[in-house]
């Protein structure tokens, strides 16, 4: 393993488990999310794990000043969309620039996804 990284350029580190110094930037979403999480808890500490199902996607979702991007679009090389938009054939959108933003998008699209049927700008049985 140690000729791999020379070959690589690769200089191994060992550190120990949890050292924030080493982790920097996973330290800093760690942080992020923690702060979302924190935003949406209230008194009802226990709940923490069932919020994540809606802090990931934010987080994931909008833009990050250090990139310009989000984490979704560097990861998979195209701008994330939301299930609702296929179902109600939303045009596509800009990524989120806020967490704000990004709820704001999502409450209108879940508002266009409760009209009723013969509101839709599609017809389910074409």
């Amino acid at each position: 393993m140690e000729c791999s990284f020379k070959r690589l350029g690769i200089t191994h580190l060992r550190t120990s488990v949890y050292n924030f110094l080493t982790d920097a930037k996973c330290e800093c979403v760690h942080f992020s999310v923690h702060n979302l999480v924190t935003k949406l808890i209230d008194d009802k500490h226990e709940r923490w794990p069932d919020l994540l199902g809606t802090v990931t996607p934010a987080y994931n979702t909008t833009n990050h000043s250090a990139t310009g991007y989000s984490p979704h679009e560097l990861f998979y090389s195209f701008a994330p969309t939301c299930p609702l938009e296929a179902m109600v054939s939303a045009p596509s959108l800009e990524p989120a620039g806020s967490t704000n933003v990004y709820a704001l998008q999502a409450l209108e699209q879940l508002q266009e996804a409760e009209l009723p049927s013969c509101e839709l700008p599609y017809k389910c049985n074409e």
